[in-house]
């Protein structure tokens, strides 16, 4: 299928006379047009969201088009926390400090940081992917067939050369009763750990946002924000050290053969 904006031939072709949203609504000043007077997302005004609902449930909103129900309010903003910071071991979290320490411009330091998690590396980058195997082995009802260790399946794997523990845990805070994504996801898990691979953040992502009915680009977007508090925090947090707070392997750890 091909990209809506390969219909474009030329310049001469029908563009649209205005931006049209099913998310905003925008009510323009009486005297200014450019300004708005009142805001309303997907027939919400603004004002009351603010006043009477937390964050992750406006941001659902905006996704999703419908406020969430008191149940997939909770598991998404619990998502939301478990996700909040990759960590220093991750190559993200790493971009954010040598980012900060090197003194980059600090308002720099989020898309840095955040580029590095748009990769593949079990990572943002690879959530859509994941989400739609994930689709994919759900209607197939492979979900029945007990893995091999030859099996491959997008989502869960290694880390380091093992099984990641902290995953594997924060998968067990969310139950097989959220849906039938987040169930097959620990169906896998139990099946693939003695085969030694297990969940991947990634792969709990996007089972848990598969069953709030979010999509596989939604879940790219999602999982980076979702990061960014973490990767903001720690770039910060280096921003205010001197440079020899990086990491830097002494001469020790290198092998040199120079030329005679």
């Amino acid at each position: 299928m091909s990209a809506p904006s390969n219909d474009i031939r030329s310049r001469g072709d029908a563009f649209a006379p205005h931006l049209e949203t099913r998310i905003t609504e925008e009510t323009a000043h009486a005297t200014n047009p450019y300004l708005a007077e009142e805001v309303r997302f997907h027939g919400y005004d603004h004002i009351e969201l603010m006043a009477k609902l937390p964050f992750t449930d406006v941001l659902f909103l905006l996704l999703r088009g419908e406020l969430p129900t008191p149940e997939q309010a909770d598991v998404f903003r619990r998502l939301s926390v478990a996700l909040i910071n990759p960590g220093i071991r991750h190559p993200a979290g790493q971009a954010a400090i040598v980012a900060g320490v090197g003194k980059t411009n600090i308002e720099q330091l989020l898309p840095i940081a955040l580029t590095i998690y748009g990769g593949k590396e079990n990572s943002a980058g690879a959530v859509a992917d994941i989400m739609q195997a994930f689709q994919a082995q759900i209607e197939s009802s492979t979900q029945a067939h007990e893995p091999s260790t030859t099996d491959i399946l997008m989502g869960f794997g290694t880390l380091y050369g093992d099984i990641d523990p902290y995953a594997a845990k924060l998968l067990n805070e969310f139950s097989p009763d959220i849906g039938h994504f987040t169930a097959w996801a620990h169906q896998q898990q139990t099946m693939l750990a003695p085969n030694g691979r297990g969940i991947l953040r990634a792969g709990l992502c996007a089972a848990v946002l598969l069953d709030l009915g979010f999509t596989p680009r939604q879940g790219i977007g999602l999982m980076q924000l979702f990061a960014a508090p973490g990767l903001l925090a720690h770039g910060i947090e280096f921003a205010g050290k001197p440079l020899n707070h990086m990491l830097f392997e002494p001469d020790s750890q290198y092998d040199l053969e120079l030329d005679q």
